[in-house]
Order: C-alpha cells, then sequence, then structure tokens
C-alpha cells in the first residue's frame, strides 16, 4: 500500500475549496512522469512554478504553492514568487484551504 502525500491532500482540499467557490483551478505538474505504458512524459512547465493556478470569473489569475505546516520553499520556488508580483497574479504559499481563499481574494 503506498503512502499518500501529505502536501497531496492538501491541495486536494485547497482544489475542493476553491472550485466549489466557482474558481477555475489548475494544477501545474512540473517535470517528469512515467505514464502507465512506461513512456516518461516531460510537462515542459519550470521547475519552481506553483503547484496550482486558480482564476477567477473576473480573469484575476492565482499562483498558490502548496506546503505543509513546516514545508520550505526550495530556492527555484523562491525565485518564481518574486516574479508574480511584478507580473500583477496574485501569489502566496498555502498551507490550508483558507490561506489558499485568502491569496485568491489578494489578501495574503
Amino acid at each position: 500500500m503506498s503512502k499518500i502525500n501529505p502536501e497531496t491532500v492538501i491541495q486536494r482540499e485547497i482544489r475542493d475549496t476553491l472550485e466549489h467557490l466557482g474558481y477555475l483551478v489548475l494544477r501545474l505538474p512540473v517535470g517528469q512522469m512515467r505514464l502507465a505504458r512506461g513512456y516518461t512524459f516531460n510537462t515542459g512547465i519550470p521547475n519552481g512554478t506553483p503547484d496550482l493556478l486558480a482564476i477567477a470569473k473576473s480573469g484575476q489569475a492565482s499562483f498558490i504553492e502548496v506546503k505543509t505546516k513546516t514545508g520550505r520553499l526550495r530556492d527555484d520556488q523562491d525565485k518564481w514568487a518574486k516574479s508574480y508580483a511584478d507580473w500583477g497574479f496574485n501569489y502566496g504559499v498555502a498551507r490550508s484551504a483558507d490561506d489558499a481563499i485568502k491569496i485568491c481574494k489578494g489578501e495574503f
């Protein structure tokens, strides 16, 4: 039996909550994945890109990095975090669905 990643549990809670509130939520998988047929697939998304992109009906985009209570940003994640404000996007680290809501509202 495989162990469920705690970050995955938080991410699912965030996605469900934001979708219920009317946001379009996209998971942004980074790196390579092995497909069922054994092929390797490269997502093409740069390392450090946040886990989720939430888009409000107004068009406001929010990038959300999901972490556990003790999780910290890697250097490549920190680099991306600094660039989002320059582009006018909401950005933040969410450790819960409540954190993600604050990020999407620009309160984080």
